[in-house]
């Protein structure tokens, strides 16, 4: 790849249904998107709930799936990371749109920069509770039954699950945010990457840090629930766009 790129990146928008104001937001951010876009990322939780194949999903944001399949059709490079509210998505992506879909981090090459790109769900070895959780949501048998329970059920037991959720963790937590960049330093130290940009914590964080002798910069999107926004990246400069 050249040098000439333009990636932006979202995550965290937990997109409730099409009447929510952040769905609007993110709909007219995309209907709008500059002409000069080559990449855009979707770091996982862009939906507040999406698991399966189920056409309840489909239909329910089918103004924003539209959108999303004109733009990878139009050519810009669209990848979606799994999250931990919209997961088991990849076979409704891969079959309807030319979104790319991944499960976990993946490192990408923009001109002359090395990014790491992920949900960021992983980045806390010592929550070991959430991670047995995440095991489970996605192994076989609990993939079998997503699949085959109705959409609607589906739907219900997840959005519930979901308040629950958000309403028993604060976002703002200073202990999370440290143990993120300590996370960002550590996986520095085996892979070569100049970016490590994740989602998940719901708070913004831009971090700089020294792996060696290279630089290195930890970027954390936040939430829209918070603070819609938009970080972009090309070969002379990056930053967050607020929308």
């Amino acid at each position: 790849m050249g040098s000439n790129f333009k990636a932006l990146f979202v995550s965290d928008i937990h997109i409730s249904g099409m009447r929510d104001p952040n769905a609007e937001l993110f709909l007219k951010f995309l209907t709008h998107l500059d002409t000069d876009t080559t990449h855009l990322f979707l770091l996982g939780d862009i939906f507040d709930l999406w698991v399966e194949n189920h056409p309840h999903f489909a239909k329910k944001f089918s103004p924003i799936v539209d959108r999303l399949k004109t733009i990878a059709a139009s050519g810009v490079d669209v990848n979606y990371f799994e999250g931990n509210h919209d997961f088991h998505i990849k076979k409704f992506w891969h079959k309807n749109t030319k979104v790319k879909v991944f499960e976990g981090p993946h490192d990408f090459k923009l001109g002359s920069l090395k990014v790491r790109i992920e949900h960021g769900d992983e980045s806390n070895p010592e929550d070991l509770s959430y991670l047995r959780l995440r095991r489970a949501l996605r192994s076989l048998p609990v993939r079998t039954l997503f699949a085959n329970a109705p959409g609607r059920l589906v739907a219900f037991v997840g959005e519930n699950w979901s308040k629950i959720s958000r309403a028993t963790k604060p976002f703002i937590n200073e202990k999370v945010k440290s143990r993120s960049r300590e996370y960002a330093k550590e996986t520095s130290k085996s892979s070569d990457f100049d970016f490590l940009i994740a989602g998940h914590i719901h708070m913004r964080d831009e971090y700089s840090f020294l792996s060696g002798e290279r630089k290195v910069e930890y970027v954390n999107l936040g939430t829209w629930l918070v603070s819609p926004s938009v970080y972009m990246v090309t070969e002379i400069e990056h930053r967050f766009i607020n929308l």
